[in-house]
């Protein structure tokens, strides 16, 4: 598991490219303090970004790079459930020099998933927005 000062290294040695990524998924909610830890990171990118970072990274299947660093896991995409990725990119919140996708975008994709840690997740958004 991660924590916020963890997570933010892990994502600053990927060296990403300034408006080519933003991250997904728990690391939204982790930023905003909605939950603590995480146990993965979810990056998205431009598929300009992705063609530069597949020469680097592990292929896992087409659209997604994973890597592997101090036992944590990080999946880089560009595609995202049908999602637009580019837009999310675009509208993707900054905090502390890294950009994030917005809560309406972690939360539709936390509907569409609806695992339990995603049901707990939903639950945790509807708190923090009260």
């Amino acid at each position: 598991m991660m924590g916020i000062i963890e997570f933010r290294q892990e994502i600053e040695r990927l060296d990403l490219r300034k408006g080519e990524y933003a991250i997904f998924g728990s690391g939204t909610l982790l930023a905003l303090e909605i939950i603590h830890y995480v146990t993965d990171i979810d990056v998205i990118v431009t598929k300009k970004e992705y063609e530069r970072l597949k020469i680097i990274f592990e292929v896992k299947e087409e659209g997604s790079l994973i890597y592997k660093s101090n036992s944590h896991t990080i999946e880089i995409f560009n595609k995202w459930m049908g999602l637009n990725v580019d837009r999310i990119i675009r509208e993707a919140i900054v905090i502390q020099q890294i950009p994030y996708a917005s809560l309406l975008d972690v939360l539709m994709f936390k509907y569409i998933m609806s695992r339990p840690k995603d049901i707990e997740h939903i639950n945790q958004i509807r708190k923090y927005l009260s």
